[in-house]
């Protein structure tokens, strides 16, 4: 069963949001791994096993941030609700900065709600290559697999370099980074191109 919640505009600072949420079905495939954890082998494959509790974790962590954000949203529409009756224009502010910081989190939500490709919710292999431009173009390369890796650890992700080539002066010229976690491939699956820095280089 998908249920939504669809909230208007009521006033400045307002924003229309609304997101669809299969609680049901989120709730249900919780039920499933758990009878599957619960089941004997389940850690005789040590890979399988430790995806499918980060698939849990990651579950039940939407389940609860949608009744979270559920409550919230009509806790915040009963008081402008009374605010508006009573003429209380301080209340009805206060309301406004609270729907905007739910607008934002649900926009979050709906994000990662969207991460529904067939190989988004496993880990990921990223590569960066060093294009032309010699040594600030490794230095380039260098930069952007610190930034890509600090994302990771900032996102919880655990990273290994599986191959890396130095610059000769400065920089990489190339390096493979393991990204380890839920959705690691979903978020970074656009991440393909040419990325370029224009700079004063000290090189």
């Amino acid at each position: 069963m998908r249920h939504a919640i669809n909230c208007s505009p009521w006033g400045p600072g307002w924003s229309s949001f609304g997101c669809v949420f299969d609680d049901a079905g989120k709730r249900s495939r919780i039920a499933e791994i758990e009878k599957e954890i619960a089941a004997p082998g389940f850690w005789s494959d040590q890979q399988r096993a430790q995806s499918l509790m980060r698939e849990l974790d990651q579950a039940k962590a939407d389940v609860g941030v949608w009744a979270q954000l559920e409550a919230e949203l009509r806790d915040q529409l009963e008081l402008l609700e009374i605010a508006e009756q009573e003429g209380d224009q301080g209340v009805t502010s206060e309301v406004a900065v609270a729907a905007a910081d739910l607008a934002h989190r649900l926009d979050q939500l709906e994000l990662r709600l969207m991460l529904s490709g067939p190989f988004d919710e496993r880990s990921a292999i990223l590569a960066v290559h060093a294009g032309a431009g010699g040594t600030e173009s490794q230095d380039w390369a260098e930069m952007l697999l610190r930034m890509y890796t600090r994302w990771a650890e900032r996102r919880g992700y655990q990273t290994s370099v599986l191959d890396i080539s130095e610059g000769e002066e400065a920089g990489i010229k190339s390096a493979t980074l393991e990204i380890d976690g839920h959705l690691a491939y979903g978020y970074l699956r656009a991440e393909r191109g040419v990325h370029r820095l224009v700079r004063l280089s000290p090189y």
